[in-house]
């Protein structure tokens, strides 16, 4: 350290370690302004990434509330339709006839197919309900399905086991029965139908739709004269 004395009579102390150690510290405090710059950036990307899972989880939550709910309407309606059946096939009705003799042909009609099926179930119109599905149209030569709700699912099952005796019966040999299936349910079967009809298509034999636990399975059997109409 050394004194000086300037023209302008300003004295000066030159120190040399002093010099130095302000040089330190300023370099010093450029480290710390540029670790405080990337700690600012971490925590920003940090916080950025945190806010996005957190995004995704309310997506994934609010997904799975949607899903649940969807599945719980699923059952719901699986449950509604459970003591259904559907006829496929049976004559109209003429429309120019009285309601009341429209309706009790029609009662007769079901009677004798369900008589025809399996004569353990009895028809009663007071707790076997039935209706056409859609809406009459004269033009439309095709009949309209058949509802029909039964006392039990028991009675269900017991009507599509056995719904193959229709065709004993010229007259109506051609009406079919099946399950009142939802939307889900008859995209389902579509697809189970189309791989059966692959797999026949591809030389397989003696193949048929049978419901295993309540789900259409494709199975193989050793003899098709008692197979369903599944429709």
């Amino acid at each position: 350290m050394k004194l000086t004395r300037s023209k302008s009579r300003n004295v000066k102390l030159l120190c040399n370690n002093c010099s130095d150690n302000i040089s330190k510290f300023k370099d010093f405090q450029n480290l710390l302004s540029s670790l405080k710059n990337e700690l600012f950036d971490t925590l920003k990307k940090v916080t950025h990434d945190v806010d996005a899972k957190i995004d995704k989880l309310k997506d994934i939550h609010r997904h799975s509330s949607e899903q649940f709910e969807l599945i719980c309407q699923e059952i719901n309606d699986r449950q509604a339709r459970k003591r259904n059946i559907i006829i496929y096939g049976a004559q109209e009705q003429n429309a120019s006839l009285p309601t009341n003799v429209r309706k009790n042909n029609e009662d007769d009609l079901i009677s004798e197919i369900i008589s025809t099926i399996t004569p353990t179930v009895p028809f009663d119109n007071t707790t076997i309900h039935h209706l056409r599905l859609g809406r009459y149209n004269t033009a439309n030569t095709r009949p309209r399905p058949i509802k029909i709700t039964l006392s039990n699912e028991f009675q269900v099952h017991s009507i599509i086991k056995n719904a193959h005796n229709l065709k004993k019966n010229a007259r109506l040999s051609g009406i079919s029965i099946g399950f009142d299936r939802t939307p889900k349910q008859q995209a389902h079967y579509k697809d189970v139908r189309t791989e059966l009809q692959r797999r026949t298509a591809s030389g397989e034999n003696n193949l048929i739709i049978k419901y295993v636990q309540g789900l259409p399975k494709i199975i193989q059997t050793q003899s098709t004269s008692n197979q369903v109409n599944l429709n």
